[in-house]
């Protein structure tokens, strides 16, 4: 099992770390493989990826089975049907784990259905986010792992140094040392 692990990572905070150890735990995945979000991703305020990738590796850097891949960020955004199709080449019995909060959205994304025929899915359920039509059709692909945590890269971007122990010491000290997601009244 090879475990994919997509986001925007912006940034990687102690959350993105517990759910590693927490599926390492579960599973026991011979890889997990972060994946960013490309710049081009249609999402508001995203640093680099560049440099969210350095972000991502001091804080996996201890994590034996984990791989931060660039495969996105080398190439245009077409989907996470398009990205795990590349994985595949190199990689079987994909799994791909994202928040339950991504299931809402989940039937505009690209090739959606040929995405959840031949993919399967490690669902964090956080909140009370519904399960639509689409779910249940294919809710044998779908594996659902409870994951609650108050701790949010929303709240870092919003105030980085309040919330500085919402991310790993090396990550903040590289917030700091790179400028990053500093507003006007933190300089």
């Amino acid at each position: 099992m090879v475990i994919v692990f997509g986001g925007s990572f912006n940034p990687p905070t102690i959350a993105h770390k517990e759910i590693l150890l927490k599926i390492n735990n579960l599973f026991n995945p011979s890889k997990i493989i972060i994946v960013p979000v490309p710049n081009d991703y249609n999402k508001k305020d995203l640093v680099d990826v560049s440099l969210r990738i350095k972000m991502i590796r001091l804080m996996t850097d201890d994590l034996e089975n984990v791989i931060v891949s660039d495969i996105e960020a080398k190439n245009k955004y077409r989907g996470t049907y398009a990205m795990l199709n590349n994985l595949s080449k190199y990689y079987k019995d994909l799994y791909f784990m994202m928040g339950s909060d991504q299931l809402e959205g989940i039937d505009s994304w690209i090739n959606v259905h040929s995405l959840l025929d031949e993919y399967r899915f490690i669902i964090l359920s956080r909140g009370n986010y519904k399960v639509g039509e689409l779910i249940n059709k294919y809710k044998k692909n779908f594996t659902f792992v409870d994951f609650e945590s108050k701790v949010s890269s929303t709240k870092i971007r919003t105030d980085v140094r309040k919330n500085k122990d919402f991310t790993t010491k090396e990550v903040y000290n590289f917030i700091m040392a790179n400028k990053l997601y500093i507003g006007d009244n933190d300089v």
